[in-house]
């Protein structure tokens, strides 16, 4: 399979820059994939898991805490919110997020405080989803 770069990148940091043959996004409008020589476009992306395929045949998780993905033949650029690989995830951590977050989304709250506790479960959902959690 033909390969292209993927760059992962954070206004914090750098998380991967790697060659691949495919890579899943979680699109705001829902997943898509890009392999080499996709057609360009630029999409938006929300808080969700995705996946990378290296040439070796080995997949591996991230999430993707929102931002953009600028696709283009042989490069795929996510600018993104916030990102982090699956090996990266602390699981007891984000477990303890997650109950934390279904646990006040059950609260009587305010549409503040239900936005931000939604973002923290998405989050958190994200992460465990990642490191392979069914959740």
């Amino acid at each position: 399979m033909r390969e292209f770069t993927l760059s992962i990148v954070s206004a914090e940091r750098t998380v991967l820059e790697e060659q691949v043959t495919s890579v899943t996004l979680p699109g705001a409008e829902g997943s898509f994939g890009v392999m080499a020589g996709h057609v360009p476009m630029v999409a938006e992306l929300k808080i969700g898991t995705g996946q990378y395929r290296r040439s070796d045949g080995v997949y591996r998780n991230f999430t993707i805490l929102g931002g953009f993905a600028e696709v283009l033949p042989q490069r795929t650029i996510v600018l993104a919110d916030g990102a982090e690989l699956d090996d990266e995830i602390d699981p007891d951590r984000a477990r303890k997020a997650f109950a934390q977050a279904r646990d006040v989304l059950q609260s009587n709250l305010s549409e503040q405080e239900m936005a931000e506790a939604r973002l923290a479960y998405e989050r958190a959902r994200a992460r465990l989803r990642a490191r392979g959690e069914d959740v």
